[in-house]
């Protein structure tokens, strides 16, 4: 449970019933002071990938392979020898000939039916 608005002034936890704080003691030992039992730290993930391709050597390794079908895994008769990744799989790679997926501005699109 978030102890976020509005339940910022709630004590005890619904689901497990542990108080919202740890007591105590402060270094001189007279006063209890309220520790959270738990703290989640959020890390936006657009800011860290926008500073992620903004590194000229990150932003190469971050994008889709485009080595040639060979080494991809792909023999002359077009058969799969390997698959990495699902988009690689046959259906994806039919799908994609139907236009049902397309890579535009780094982002996937799928077109609705």
């Amino acid at each position: 449970m978030a102890f976020t608005p509005p339940f910022e002034d709630t004590e005890l936890c619904r689901h497990c019933k542990k108080p919202q704080y740890y007591k105590a003691a402060t270094p001189n030992g007279a006063d209890l002071e309220l520790k959270p039992r738990a703290v989640y730290r959020y890390l936006p993930l657009i800011p860290r990938l926008k500073l992620l391709y903004a590194n000229k050597d990150y932003s190469k390794r971050m994008r889709y392979p485009t080595e040639s079908l060979a080494d991809r895994g792909i023999d002359d008769e077009g058969n799969f020898t390997s698959v990495r990744d699902v988009w690689e799989g046959k259906r994806m790679t039919e799908l994609k000939a139907q236009g049902m997926f397309s890579l535009t501005a780094s982002l996937l699109t799928t077109r609705l039916v």
